[in-house]
């Protein structure tokens, strides 16, 4: 599984953090959609969502079993995620 690491306090600091969601799924894209709220994509559908910055997550169902590659939301209701061999939308 990927680990994932955030940035405190800003985009040109040297200390990261490792955070570990509790999955055994290849984590592929991490999307945030504010300073707390952040959307993860990886394989076999896994799809997590954080809303303390990354300090816990919470798997959410998904509608398919392929790998998603990439994720965008342009707000905290409606978001897009591209799997292998198609594209989830969400409102």
């Amino acid at each position: 599984a990927l680990n994932l690491l955030f940035v405190q306090q800003g985009f040109s600091q040297t200390r990261w953090e490792k955070l570990n969601p509790t999955v055994a799924d290849y984590l592929q894209k991490v999307f945030m959609i504010n300073d707390t709220t952040a959307i993860v994509v990886g394989s076999t559908g896994t799809i997590l969502r954080s809303t303390d910055a990354g300090t816990t997550w919470n798997k959410i169902p998904s509608p398919v079993t392929s790998d998603l590659m990439d994720v965008y939301f342009p707000n905290e209701t409606e978001g897009w995620i591209a799997a292998v061999n198609s594209i989830l939308h969400t409102q």
